[in-house]
C-alpha cells in the first residue's frame, strides 16, 4: 500500500512538472490568437482511478479570406496565415471522482505573409506557448460512470512562453506570439450518454474562459472573453474504431486597449463542423484524427478568417 501511494505522489508531481521541464529546455482575430488553441485531446471525460493518459499530437491551421461580418471581402493586405502546432497532454484519474488535465504546446512557426507594394513579406514567430491546468470533477453517483458522464471542469492557461518576439527589431503582432502574454482562467461543463451495448452515442461540452489584463512596457491589452458550446454524436464498433462529427458554436467579445477602449476588427461568431475518428492500433494505443471546418463566419470589423485546421495525434493509456 504504501508503494502505491508513493507512485501515485510520483504520477502527479510527474503531471504537473513535466511540461514545465518542456518548457525550459525548449527553445524559446479570428484566424489566429496568441497561445495554444482550444483543443486538447478531442475529450473532456474523467479517467478511472490511477489510470494515465498521454496525448502527442500535431496540428496544422490554414487561414486566408477577409470577412466583414458575414460576407467575405476582397482585400490583399494578409495573402494568408498559418502555424503547425504541437502539443503534448497527459490526464490523470486520481480517483473516480478527480481528474487532472495538463497540457503543454509548441510553435513550430507561426507565420503571416504580408502584401506590400514592392512584393511580400513574411512574418513568423516560433516557441512554447501556454501551459494549461485542469480539475475535472465527476458529478454523477459512480453506479453511472459506466453509462454516462457529468464533467465540471475548472483550470487556467498559464502564459510561461515568449510574448515579445522580433523580426528586425520590431516587435511582431499579439496575434502571432506563441504565448498569450496573459493568465487565463476557464471553466466547463461536459456531458456524454452511450448505453453499454449500443454503437452510438451523443456529448457535449460547454466552456468559458476570460483572461486577465496584459500590462507590459507599453502595451496594455485585454482578450475578450471566449465561449465554446459543441454537440457530438458517435458511432463505436468494435474493435476499437470510434467515428463522430460535431457541431461547434465559438463567441469572441471584443479586445481592448488602454481605458477599455473596444478594438473594432476582433471578436465574432463562428460556427465549425469537426469530424474524428479515433482507431485503436493495440490494447492501450490509438491514433485519433480531426478538421475543423468553418461552415459560418460572423466577425466585427475586417478581419482575416481560418480556412481550416487539421491535426493528427497518438494516444498512450497506462493502467498504473
Amino acid at each position: 500500500m504504501q508503494d502505491s501511494g508513493h507512485m501515485k505522489t510520483n504520477v502527479l508531481f510527474f503531471l504537473i512538472i513535466l511540461p514545465l521541464l518542456l518548457a525550459h529546455l525548449s527553445p524559446q482575430g479570428q484566424c489566429c490568437s496568441a497561445g495554444n488553441p482550444v483543443g486538447g485531446d478531442g475529450s473532456q471525460d474523467g479517467l478511472k482511478k490511477s489510470e494515465l493518459r498521454v496525448f502527442a499530437a500535431y496540428r496544422l491551421s490554414y487561414s486566408r479570406d477577409y470577412y466583414h461580418l458575414n460576407s467575405k471581402e476582397k482585400i490583399q493586405h494578409i495573402d494568408k496565415s498559418y502555424y503547425n502546432y504541437s502539443s503534448l497532454s497527459m490526464t490523470y484519474g486520481v480517483n473516480w471522482r478527480f481528474t487532472i488535465h495538463s497540457e503543454m504546446g509548441y510553435f513550430f512557426n507561426k507565420t503571416q505573409v504580408v502584401k506590400l507594394s514592392a512584393g511580400t513579406e513574411t512574418i513568423e514567430a516560433s516557441g512554447i506557448g501556454d501551459l494549461s491546468l485542469t480539475l475535472r470533477y465527476s458529478l454523477l453517483p459512480v453506479k453511472l460512470v459506466n453509462e454516462s458522464q457529468l464533467i465540471f471542469s475548472f483550470g487556467g492557461r498559464f502564459p510561461i512562453g515568449a510574448f515579445n518576439e522580433q523580426t528586425n527589431g520590431v516587435v511582431i503582432p499579439v496575434s502571432l506570439q506563441p504565448s498569450s502574454g496573459a493568465l487565463k482562467i476557464n471553466s466547463g461543463l461536459f456531458y456524454s450518454h452511450k448505453k453499454k451495448d449500443a454503437r452510438f452515442g451523443w456529448s457535449s461540452f460547454a466552456f468559458f474562459e476570460w483572461s486577465n489584463k496584459i500590462e507590459e512596457d507599453f502595451l496594455t491589452y485585454k482578450y475578450g472573453n471566449f465561449y465554446m458550446l459543441e454537440v457530438s454524436g458517435f458511432y463505436s464498433r468494435q474493435p476499437g474504431f470510434v467515428a463522430s462529427l460535431a457541431t461547434r458554436l465559438e463567441l469572441r467579445q471584443r479586445d481592448a486597449r488602454e481605458n477599455d477602449t473596444k478594438i473594432e476588427s476582433t471578436g465574432g461568431a463562428v460556427v465549425f463542423l469537426k469530424p474524428q475518428v479515433q482507431v485503436s492500433i493495440h490494447k492501450t494505443w490509438a491514433v485519433l484524427g480531426l478538421v475543423d471546418v468553418p461552415v459560418y463566419k460572423y466577425v466585427n470589423g475586417y478581419q482575416l478568417t481560418n480556412l481550416f485546421a487539421f491535426q493528427v495525434g497518438v494516444r498512450k493509456t497506462i493502467g498504473l
